[in-house]
């Protein structure tokens, strides 16, 4: 009587347990991808918001997972270890919640590596043929502009400066760069670049590109990968900082960008920094964002660079960094669509984006306590660990 009464007790455990996990990925995946792509916080410590990002992601991935797992459990009336070692000989035994959790799992864990292969290939692939390009039309050697051995020099009117990541990151810019910006202006997008290729950013952003390719559908999915984005070029940005002054990086910002020395741009949150500069949210422009026009550039949509592009140059890579090599390099000439499908923003959006870093650059965002972002670490771990622990507790 006992047993058959706790084996129920168990059973109902598991099932409630395989609810939790499936609530918990879709609260990650909806509302809290949403609330922090929104959150004003994150630009206060993009490290921690990084890492913050990366444990919802892998926390979504393996709540799903976990919650299949249990559902198996559950059909098979075992504990989810024996369930899973034992269901290629209990099959007949499942039942309906056994075979639904055992379908949901595979399939969910095929479609997700699926989706992360074929992504990292096509950026890959695109990278490849990017720096094939750049052979044909840029040259490597001591730039007396910048005295660096380590940058490719493409030869066009138009002021753009970017890393190619992989194996071996590259740095690029152009002779509109070399001509537009000042020595220590240069020297600060160099190191911004730079910043990029020592930390592997691509990395940060290709699971997320994964995400928004796995739900193409979800909206949340985008504007996550565009909240990565702008915290992945604050990141670069701060480390920048440590080889250069803040005003000279605000200064090469403003001006690849076209924003006039003292120009303010506006957002919803009210907030300027002290040269008038208001954050905005989403993807930031890049500092290497193209421009057509000498000292300082007209105003032009950043995300483009037409000019580049005839040159052989992928389009959306010379503009935004790591990130943007890691979605632009995957979008076809002629076509300002990103890899997730969804369009380049307008000028107006990344002009207010651009505002971010401008804002934390000069004094307008002053940086998360250490308590917070301690806080911050926390939390990430927990939601990591939470799926595991409790599926091997269940």
């Amino acid at each position: 009587m006992c047993g058959a009464s706790c084996a129920g007790d168990e059973l109902v455990v598991l099932a409630i347990q395989a609810g939790a996990l499936f609530a918990l990925s879709l609260v990650l995946a909806l509302p809290v991808t949403r609330a922090l792509a929104r959150a004003r916080w994150p630009r206060r410590a993009p490290r921690a918001a990084l890492v913050l990002w990366q444990a919802i992601g892998l926390a979504g991935g393996l709540g799903l997972l976990t919650a299949g797992v249990t559902l198996t459990a559950v059909g098979a009336g075992a504990h989810w270890r024996s369930a899973v070692l034992t269901a290629w000989r209990a099959w007949p035994h499942l039942g309906f919640w056994g075979w639904a959790g055992l379908v949901f799992t595979v399939c969910m864990a095929a479609w997700l590596v699926i989706v992360a292969v074929t992504s990292t290939a096509r950026v890959v692939r695109a990278r490849r043929g990017h720096r094939e390009r750049l052979a044909m039309i840029a040259r490597a050697g001591r730039l007396s502009e910048a005295r660096d051995r380590d940058v490719l020099l493409v030869e066009h009117p138009v002021a753009a400066a970017y890393c190619l990541p992989g194996i071996r990151p590259q740095v690029v810019v152009t002779r509109g760069a070399l001509t537009t910006l000042r020595a220590k202006e240069l020297g600060a997008v160099l190191a911004h670049e730079r910043a990029h290729a020592r930390g592997h950013h691509h990395l940060v952003t290709q699971p997320f590109i994964a995400w928004a390719r796995t739900f193409p559908f979800l909206s949340h999915a985008r504007e996550g990968l565009e909240a990565v984005d702008v915290l992945v070029e604050m990141l670069a940005d701060q480390l920048a900082l440590r080889e250069c002054e803040p005003q000279d990086l605000a200064s090469a910002l403003r001006r690849l960008n076209g924003i006039a020395p003292n120009a303010s741009t506006t957002s919803d949150s009210g907030t300027t920094s002290k040269n008038g500069t208001t954050p905005g949210t989403g993807t930031a422009s890049h500092a290497g964002t193209a421009s057509t026009t000498d000292s300082p550039p007209t105003t032009r949509p950043p995300g483009t660079a037409n000019a580049l592009s005839s040159e052989g140059t992928s389009k959306g890579v010379d503009t935004t960094g790591a990130a943007g090599a890691s979605r632009g390099a995957e979008t076809s000439k002629g076509a300002d669509t990103s890899s997730t499908g969804a369009a380049y923003p307008a000028a107006a959006d990344l002009r207010l984006r651009t505002g971010v870093r401008l804002a934390r650059l000069e004094g307008g965002t002053p940086p998360l306590a250490r308590g917070a972002v301690a806080a911050v670490y926390l939390a990430a771990g927990l939601l990591v660990l939470g799926p595991p622990v409790l599926l091997v507790l269940s």
